[in-house]
């Protein structure tokens, strides 16, 4: 897994971590199973007088599309709803989390491929499950959203958006406006 491309997930060896002069872990807040075998794996290459590292939180937010304003609205969850949820997203496991944090129960999760390019079949398996729960209901990514907006009229769509809140961000910026500055 940690070898190059197409053996592995690297794009480039991992020593070349060591030009580095800022790393950024994401999803500090969620256990994703081998965060702390790349943060030791990255650590283990470093020039620690050269290299800053942060963190970065994932926050979620459950937001509802609208067809009639083409806008989304803010939810704060979905608890009676029964629904589908599903991404294409390489590693679903926080997403699958958030699905069951934000409607409790009558829930079907489907992972497709990362990259998910919707094909009608897929397409067709989603909406024949729907109909087997007798629900309108969707939630997915805003990644897949965009892919399966125009597919989905008149069903009721939530998405699940995230963001990245880099920790200790005064000192971030701070580092990041000297290092460009001295360039």
């Amino acid at each position: 897994e940690y070898e190059l491309l197409p053996f592995g997930l690297l794009r480039e060896p991992l020593k070349n971590v060591r030009r580095a002069h800022f790393i950024i872990f994401t999803k500090s807040n969620y256990d994703q199973g081998d965060a702390k075998k790349i943060e030791e794996l990255v650590t283990s290459q470093i020039n620690f007088k050269k290299t800053h590292i942060f963190k970065s939180k994932l926050i979620n937010n459950l937001q509802k599309y609208s067809f009639e304003t083409q806008q989304f609205a803010s939810k704060k969850n979905m608890q009676n709803k029964r629904l589908i949820g599903f991404c294409g997203i390489a590693k679903p496991l926080i997403f699958n989390k958030l699905v069951h944090v934000y409607c409790k129960k009558n829930t079907l999760i489907l992972n497709f491929e990362d990259h998910c390019n919707y094909k009608n079949k897929d397409i067709l398996k989603i909406k024949n499950k729907l109909k087997e729960m007798n629900s309108n209901t969707i939630l997915t990514t805003m990644k897949d959203f965009y892919k399966i907006k125009n597919l989905f009229q008149g069903y009721s769509i939530y998405v699940i958006d995230i963001q990245h809140e880099i920790e200790n961000l005064t000192s971030f910026k701070s580092l990041l406006l000297n290092k460009l500055l001295e360039t």
